[in-house]
């Protein structure tokens, strides 16, 4: 079970994941505009190891089969995770369908690591999300 603690309203920290655990967040695309786009950040403020992130309509897949809907190793130096918009995929975008369900699965990268913001098995970091229309 993660902790969250939510930083404002587009970058929560996770204050408490297990090393070998990861986290599915479900959310719901609805009906936005053809023209919605964003990415998520693995902010250098938030002290974490690096990540594995991906978007998919099944829980815990770190293996979708979009390739630009996954990003592994990605350090928390302030760099980009999945970059997302309406349809559209790509090697870089993660195409997403209105009207569908998604998660969000976040992981980190080696389950071994000793990085910043980790004590004994667990592990914090912080994600920022940015979007627009």
């Amino acid at each position: 079970t993660a902790i969250v603690q939510p930083q404002g309203t587009t970058a929560p920290t996770i204050w408490t994941i297990g090393k070998t655990q990861y986290v599915g967040a479900l959310f719901h695309v609805g009906n936005p505009s053809p023209t919605l786009s964003g990415h998520y950040v693995n902010v250098s403020y938030g002290a974490g190891p690096n990540l594995d992130m991906s978007i998919s309509p099944t829980c815990r897949d770190f293996a979708p089969a979009q390739t630009g809907c996954l990003k592994t190793n990605v350090p928390s130096d302030g760099s980009g995770l999945v970059y997302f918009r309406i349809g559209n995929p790509t090697s870089f975008w993660c195409s997403l369908s209105p009207n569908t369900d998604y998660y969000l699965n976040v992981r980190f990268h080696d389950p071994n690591t000793t990085g910043p913001g980790c004590t004994g098995d667990t592990c914090k970091t912080t994600i920022e999300n940015y979007f627009g229309q």
